[in-house]
């Protein structure tokens, strides 16, 4: 029995993470001709939403995580702090797990990079919608090493990028524990004023 509802807890789990968000409504936009009239003009937007843009100039990606972040999900300690990781500028790495090639590899940056510039460079993916903010999830690899990563609109021409490694990793775990990370991260950046 128990078996049994794990099993539909993960499948709520994974439905509710492949659901399309709601469209929001067109704005609306009054503008005041010159003879003192005031009209009411739609205006539809293909721009991502971003409900609460986030201050992304002084952001260090290596506080946006912690080690209970993944811990509550069974993966760690760190193995491995959180550290810039060179390669990528703006983003922090750590590892979770004992120091064994299967441990938990784990990216969080902010990227100077459009949300739909992101979309486009991870085809196949799925849109969500997390805290007010589009949010792109894609899972790729192999047998031997899978990764999800989730790509959320923070600024107009910023994205929060999360993302969890495994080698022979279930990529329903990660893509769970993706949309998991990428929900807490987004609290914890600071707000633009």
């Amino acid at each position: 029995m128990i078996r049994l509802l794990g099993a539909v807890g993960l499948v709520v789990a994974l439905a509710s993470c492949t659901t399309q968000p709601r469209a929001t409504p067109p704005s609306t936009t009054s503008t005041a001709a010159s003879t003192g009239t005031t009209g009411t003009t739609t205006v539809t937007t293909t721009s991502p939403r971003i409900d609460t843009p986030r201050n992304v100039a002084s952001v260090d990606p290596c506080t946006l995580f912690t080690e209970k972040d993944l811990t509550k999900y069974k993966y760690g300690p760190f193995s491995v702090p959180p550290a810039p990781y060179e390669q990528i500028p703006g983003t922090c790495a750590a590892t979770f797990g004992t120091g064994a090639p299967d441990d938990l590899v784990v990216l969080v940056g902010v990227l100077p990079r459009a949300y739909d510039a992101e979309k486009a460079a991870n085809p196949g993916g799925h849109q969500g919608l997390i805290e007010g903010h589009h949010v792109w999830f894609s899972c790729g690899g192999d047998a031997a090493q899978v990764s999800c990563a989730a790509w959320a609109a923070v600024a107009p021409e910023h994205s929060l990028s999360v993302s969890l490694g495994q080698k022979g990793g279930n990529e329903s775990r990660l893509l769970l524990n993706t949309q998991s990370l990428i929900t807490d991260v987004l609290t914890r950046m600071p707000k633009a004023s």
